[in-house]
């Protein structure tokens, strides 16, 4: 079953990554998985954030925890199998980096989970690092014409 409000996703002028050049990405993932996936989260804060002490107030603490909290760009579900989404412009090592330690915040805030999958998205990716991306269990998808979806 498709992600139920894919049309409303991809139609939206909502900044879904950091960039607009991220966006689009997500947005191309999304175009081309439609099918693969039957929910989506963006900007999910993972971890505890920034933990300030008890001499600060309730607000400020709740404020800041999540303020500073971690976020995943994307993760989609099909069932209670999560695919974590990191987009770039240009693929590098930070991708890797990102992709593991959501992949591990994700499991402690949620021990149940069995399988995790990790996916770097981006225009393109920098030379010789495809097999470090694939080591880590991270899977390369690139999309050079989303830029073309900046535009529409």
């Amino acid at each position: 079953m498709p992600i139920s409000d894919i049309g409303q996703i991809l139609s939206s002028t909502k900044q879904i990554g950091g960039t607009p050049t991220e966006t689009a990405v997500l947005k191309a993932f999304l175009m081309q998985h439609v099918d693969d996936f039957d929910r989506v989260q963006f900007e999910v804060g993972l971890g505890p954030g920034i933990q300030l002490g008890p001499e600060y107030p309730d607000y400020m603490v709740r404020y800041a925890a999540k303020t500073y909290q971690l976020r995943a760009d994307m993760i989609c579900w099909r069932g209670n199998v999560p695919t974590i989404v990191e987009a770039k412009d240009r693929l590098d090592g930070c991708a890797i980096g990102q992709l593991l330690t959501y992949t591990k915040l994700l499991k402690q805030d949620n021990p149940t989970l069995l399988q995790t999958y990790k996916v770097a998205v981006g225009l393109s990716i920098c030379e010789g690092i495809r097999d470090v991306f694939w080591e880590y269990g991270v899977e390369v998808e690139l999309f050079p014409w989303a830029e073309k979806l900046l535009a529409s």
